[in-house]
């Protein structure tokens, strides 16, 4: 299941909020890196505006 960051369905009151559109990808988190000890391997990832952010996915330190 994704990761959706969101505002809630759900008001204060404890009601349901009425969605007044879809879910935008934008909005949509990303599994965690697990980063592991070893020879360093990184991983690029495409950001929102085709920028791009560097994971490391296994580093020396």
């Amino acid at each position: 299941m994704a990761i959706w960051q969101g505002s809630s369905l759900r008001k204060p009151s404890g009601a349901r909020s009425r969605r007044n559109r879809n879910k935008r990808t934008a909005e949509f988190g990303r599994t965690p890196a697990d980063t592991r000890i070893g020879e360093e391997v990184k991983k690029e990832i495409i950001a929102r505006g085709n920028g791009t952010k560097t994971r490391a996915t296994v580093a020396n330190r």
